[in-house]
């Protein structure tokens, strides 16, 4: 599987899963609304009545947000509190959520079930946790590697350099590499969530060095799928912001508008997080089914009694005869049926039947 056929298939696994993306943004929606009661309460009793606020429709003023802090400075820190607790929150609601969408992930051949939804959630908690606590330590390490070098090399000024584009440039090439290292990583966390899930493991660090051969070493498979995943997000966040100016909040009925562009977008966010679970899952899934593949002809060529047309024929006859074979293999498994044909050509017929049937049992088995 390449990353575009991946890429679609993700597509296809979150249409399949339509219900748990409905329930998703409803999940969303609601305990979005249940904590921006309190905040909406603080910010009417605040700045409610204040005339400024017409001011803010067009667009961001930067004026009237500073007259805001300067009036309501108090009441604002408090508001600012508590959206640092509703940011945390939602963080942890979404590694919650997550726990669930990797377990309906993992099982996707069977119909989707709320009841497994939920235990999933419940059950792979702890491990998506603390997967996103180890990520979240890289990813610092990371911006700090990148960006206190920089910021020396801002601090010794305009001494030794030619103009302000060095300064551009510089910054640029350190936002890009930071981009492409940050995904990189991020990927390697959404690999090792996915293993974890999918094998049943808990040992984070174990896992994720694992992840981190298996997105190296099928490099251009896995990296191209994210960066394309991401960059759906990007373009649907572009389009989002370019409707909202183009449409504006100047009046009552482009409000209205632009909240069913939010939640549609809100929406289409849900959907890309999905999408990007499901096409990991299913580029994980291909890699692992056809390096499976690829051994099993070397484990059959090596089993003396399946592999020549002579053992073969024995391992008939031997059932024929109601005498099953003792060596080790796919043999071992047949049995004598006390209403098998009593013809003895039809007999033979029906055992070699029935050993080529149970060896291809033990193929998928191995």
């Amino acid at each position: 599987m390449n990353f575009l056929v991946g890429y679609f298939v993700g597509i296809w696994n979150t249409v399949r899963r339509l219900r748990m993306w409905l329930l998703l943004y409803f999940v969303t929606l609601v305990f979005a609304v249940l904590l921006t009661i309190p905040f909406f309460d603080v910010m009417d009793q605040s700045i409610g009545n204040s005339l400024e606020l017409p001011k803010l429709l067009p667009g961001y003023d930067h004026t009237v947000v500073d007259d805001f802090l300067h009036a309501h400075g108090k009441k604002m820190s408090a508001v600012i509190g508590q959206f640092k607790g509703f940011t945390v929150f939602f963080v942890l609601l979404y590694i919650f959520l997550t726990g669930g969408i990797l377990q309906t992930y993992d099982l996707l051949s069977e119909k989707f079930s709320r009841q497994r939804f939920w235990s999933g959630c419940t059950t792979n908690f702890w491990r998506v946790l603390r997967v996103f606590l180890l990520f979240t330590v890289i990813q610092v390490l990371v911006a700090l590697l990148i960006y206190y070098p920089l910021g020396e090399f801002f601090g010794k000024g305009f001494d030794g350099i030619n103009d302000e584009r060095t300064f551009y440039k510089a910054g640029a090439f350190a936002v890009g590499i930071h981009v492409l290292l940050a995904s990189f990583f991020g990927m390697i966390s959404d690999y090792t969530k996915v293993r974890l899930v999918k094998k049943n493991q808990f040992s984070v660090l174990k896992e994720t060095w694992e992840s981190t051969k298996f997105v190296v070493r099928h490099f251009f498979k896995t990296y191209p799928l994210y960066l394309l995943n991401l960059l759906t997000f990007v373009g649907l966040f572009a389009l989002y912001v370019f409707l909202g100016r183009q449409i504006g909040m100047i009046s009552k009925t482009t409000i209205v508008v632009m909240f069913i562009i939010q939640q549609l977008f809100i929406f289409l966010r849900i959907g890309t997080k999905l999408m990007n679970l499901a096409s990991i899952s299913a580029m994980y899934d291909a890699v692992v089914l056809k390096s499976r593949k690829q051994e099993k002809p070397l484990e059959i060529e090596g089993m003396t009694p399946v592999a020549s047309t002579e053992s073969t024929n024995t391992a008939s006859t031997n059932l024929a005869d109601n005498n099953p074979p003792t060596s080790d293999g796919p043999m071992e498994i047949l049995d004598t049926q006390s209403d098998s044909p009593t013809n003895d050509e039809e007999n033979q017929d029906y055992n070699e039947r029935e050993f080529l049937e149970n060896l291809d049992q033990f193929q998928e088995e191995s």
